[in-house]
Parts: C-alpha cells; structure tokens; sequence
C-alpha cells in the first residue's frame, strides 16, 4: 500500500481551482452583483433597455501615469499592461452579448457595449475592472464666438496660427469650401451607430475610418451636419471680408456624430449626437499624431448637461486623455454650453485642465 502523497494532492487541487478560476470565469461571473462597480446610469438603462453603452476603467497593477511624463520604455511597458487587460476582459466576455466600441491604447479604458449577462461577466472580472461608467452623450453646441474670445485682437496683432494644425471634432469639415484653401490635411471619423449591428456613421458606413474623405460632412441631418464646417470656419476659416480666428492654420478633420433619435423639440430628426467614447477616440488619435503634425489645439464645440464644479471624477478618461494632450502642449477647447447660466458649463467642458 502506497503512502498517500499529500503534498501532490494539494498541488493538484491548486492547479484545477487556478485553471477554474481562469478559463471557468465567464460562467462563474455571470451572477456576479453589478453595484458597486457600474454607476446607477447604466444598471437603470440595462434595466430598462437590456443593453448599455459604456466605458470599462482598468485596473493597473502600477498607478496611471502621463505617457510624457515616463521613460519610453515605461510607457510601453504601460500600454502593453492596458493591452493585456484589455484582453482578459474580452475573454471574460465571450459568449455574453456584447460589442467592442474602443480599445484605447493610451489610457486605461475600454468602450463596450453589453447587456445584463455582459454586464454581469465585467462585475465579476474585479480584478481587471475597477469601474464601469455610461457612455453618454453630446450635442453640437455653438453660440458666441470671435468676439467673446477677443479673436479679432490676435488677428490685428498679426497672429494668424500659420505655421500650426487646428484639429476639429464636430460634424466634419467639408473641406472643398473655398473658405479653407485646401488646408485639410488629415481627416478621421469615429461615429459609432446606434443599430447595435457593428456599423457607424463613417463615409464608408463602419463606426471608424481613417484617411481621405474620413472627416468629410455627415449626410443623415442637412442642417446639423453644417455644424463642424461652420465651427472649422471660425477656428482657421480665410476670407476676403472676414476670417476666422486663425486663417493661416492647417486643419484636421474629425467627424465624432452619428444619427440619433435623441433629438430636442426643435431639431430635425435624425439629429447629430456623439458618443463619449467616440470622442474619447477622436482625442486619443489627435494624441497619436502629435509628433506627425504642429497641432496647437483640437476643439470641440460639443456638449451635454450641467456641471457647478470639475466634473473630472464623472469623466476619468476624458481628463486623463485632456491631460496627455496638454502634456504633449495641445491645448483642448470646449465649448462652454453653460445654456444660460452664469454658475454652470457642460461637460466635457468642465473637466478642469
């Protein structure tokens, strides 16, 4: 009779309970609480719709840092930990309905959307997800301009932004209108659909595109999709009779819209509205192409709701991405869309840098 070797049964029950716990996860998750990691947004609009658009905020092993302000080799190290977990929570997620919006390489987010099971499977992947917030949504705002920011003095002090790029996030830039002098010089859409069928608003009728003809005009709203042409004419427009507040600037062309049946009582229908996550994509691209062009600025004339103080911690990785901007010495300009009030602003406008 052989001695029962304990020390091997131990180790063999170790090894299967890692194994379960590893490739096992999806199914032991699923009745996994959701409270506690999802904001209240998101646990109502499953609830009430059965899906929910939203952004995963990572746990990293190490705090998060501004990728200028490490070595290159740390911020590769720190992309590579985002990209691994990123992973794993896809895994987690397989055979639960979900769709991937984004995987952002630069900060630690994730844009999915998921119904209850989904939703479910990410509460229980603890280790990887630290918070799961709406993806909300922006309207095109746009109101004073020139004046209140005292452009026209830049101009008369002969300071005309030749010489630097001007990144528009808005409705698109048609780019033909002699007003811009053929000074679009790199255009991108991120206009995530709302079917739920993988497509997007893009030209090319996917949810991103990159390259020529990516930033022109969206076509599903003739009055608002005007919205990012009338934007980019104050920014960099050149004209004989009036310009706007840079006219010697290039442009880069962002369309961040897509058809939604959100609309406010005066405004045709489908109307333009941009997924959070899709400008968190759209900042994320403008940060790629940092050391590619002299980029000065990306401005986004968009907005939604009201906000009495910072709204970082309601917005994390849309602070986080505003702050690699700035870093990089791109400044970020909002549109205030503060409707009126005299002690409120919109988000993103109200994220502090």
């Amino acid at each position: 009779m052989q001695p029962i070797n304990t020390p091997k049964l131990f180790g063999s029950f170790v090894i299967a309970l890692t194994f379960l716990l590893y490739f096992g996860w999806p199914v032991l998750s699923q009745a996994a609480e959701p409270s506690g990691l999802a904001s209240a947004e998101v646990i109502e609009k499953i609830r009430s719709e059965g899906r929910a658009r939203v952004i995963v905020k990572l746990r990293t092993l190490r705090a998060y840092r501004k990728e200028l302000q490490m070595s290159q080799a740390a911020a590769a190290n720190q992309r590579a930990e985002i990209k691994s977990i990123q992973r794993r929570i896809k895994n987690a997620l397989r055979g639960a309905g979900h769709k991937i919006r984004h995987e952002f390489a630069s900060v630690p987010y994730l844009a999915l959307e998921v119904d209850a099971a989904g939703l479910a499977r990410l509460a229980g992947a603890r280790f990887d997800v630290e918070a799961i917030y709406e993806d909300r949504l922006a309207a095109p705002l746009l109101a004073e301009s020139i004046p209140q920011i005292e452009g026209n003095l830049s101009l008369e002090a002969g300071m005309d932004g030749a010489g630097s790029v001007v990144a528009i996030a808005d409705t698109g830039i048609d780019k033909d209108h002699p007003f811009f002098g053929g000074r679009v010089i790199d255009e991108a859409c991120f206009a995530t659909g709302v079917s739920g069928n993988g497509g997007g608003d893009c030209p090319n009728g996917q949810a991103t595109q990159i390259g020529a003809d990516a930033g022109v005009p969206c076509a599903f709203a003739p009055i608002g999709c005007q919205h990012g042409t009338h934007v980019a004419g104050i920014a960099a427009g050149a004209g004989i009779d009036y310009s706007g507040v840079a006219p010697g600037a290039d442009l880069i062309a962002i369309q961040v819209f897509h058809a939604s049946q959100t609309c406010g009582f005066f405004e045709e229908m489908p109307c333009p509205r941009a997924f959070y996550s899709d400008i968190l994509a759209a900042l994320e691209h403008v940060y790629q192409l940092r050391d590619q062009y002299p980029i000065a600025a990306i401005n986004m004339s968009l907005g939604g709701g009201l906000s009495i103080s910072a709204c970082d911690a309601d917005f994390p990785a849309m602070a986080a991405l505003i702050d690699n901007l700035a870093t990089a010495g791109i400044a970020t300009v909002v549109a205030s869309g503060n409707s009126g009030f005299s002690n409120a602003i919109s988000w993103p406008a109200c994220i502090s840098t």
